[in-house]
């Protein structure tokens, strides 16, 4: 048997007090791409996808099957909120895609956290929420930039969430290859992911977000040490203090074997 898994991005990071918004044709111009090309990441350097692809090199029995990469928008650096319709039409290509091939056995859905949508208060948890009324039970594995905004609805639309522990961000393949590994597991019955998950109410600016000093140092040295007990991940976003959103802070995931 081999399990078919798909693999999409839709990721940005939006500064909503910025006055430009991105819109549908700043995606179209920027640098997304479709199918196949998803899961090229040659020349992109350590990327979450390339960890993913890593976890799965010497898996005889897993296809990845690449849906979508939005890549990054004209706009990026400085846009706003991402329109209605861009999100729309974005999210519902990696729908359609996921219909047309009618039957997958997990997801892997590379975000960001801080994507702030017109009239979506909640977009990563949307698409999620979305994907899963294509794909159905079948596994779904986000991972996150550290600057994510979430909340309990990620929580309760995702199988487990992964996040950055690092600011500046050196992971993302590592944090890539755990989310592999975690559907690995998961579909060969070996891993029962179960996930907790918290938001303690603060809210930080990037500049105290760093991952080699205090506070933040001894937040990622304690999710380590959990880790190395064997709790198979734990992971605190700080979030992303630029953004008027209702999920705004920090937020907390841990994902056991249960």
């Amino acid at each position: 048997m081999t399990f078919k898994i798909a693999v999409a991005d839709f990721s940005h990071e939006t500064l909503t007090f910025c006055p430009e918004p991105t819109d549908l044709k700043a995606w179209e111009e920027g640098t997304i791409k479709y199918g196949p090309e998803t899961l090229n990441t040659e020349g992109e350097g350590k990327t979450y996808i390339s960890g993913f692809k890593d976890a799965f090199e010497n898996q005889t029995d897993f296809e990845l099957v690449g849906i979508l990469d939005a890549g990054w928008p004209k706009t990026t650096g400085y846009g706003s909120w991402v329109s209605t319709e861009a999100f729309d039409v974005i999210t519902g290509r990696i729908v359609s895609r996921l219909g047309e091939l009618r039957q997958v056995d997990g997801v892997y859905l590379s975000l960001h956290g801080a994507m702030a949508v017109t009239n979506v208060p909640r977009p990563e948890a949307e698409i999620v929420r979305r994907v899963r009324k294509v794909v159905g039970d079948v596994p779904i594995m986000v991972t996150f930039d550290l600057h994510a905004n979430e909340d309990i609805e990620m929580a309760h639309a995702a199988d487990a969430v992964f996040v950055l522990k690092t600011y500046p961000h050196l992971d993302s393949h590592i944090i890539g290859r755990k989310a592999g590994e975690c559907m690995i597991k998961t579909l060969r019955g070996e891993f029962k992911p179960t996930m907790a998950y918290r938001k303690p109410k603060v809210v930080s600016a990037s500049v105290f977000q760093a991952s080699e000093f205090p506070p933040m140092k001894h937040v990622y040295d304690r999710c380590r040490e959990w880790e190395a007990k064997g709790v198979f991940s734990v992971s605190v976003a700080p979030g992303f203090a630029y953004a008027d959103v209702p999920d705004l802070g920090a937020s907390v995931f841990v994902v056991t074997n249960d």
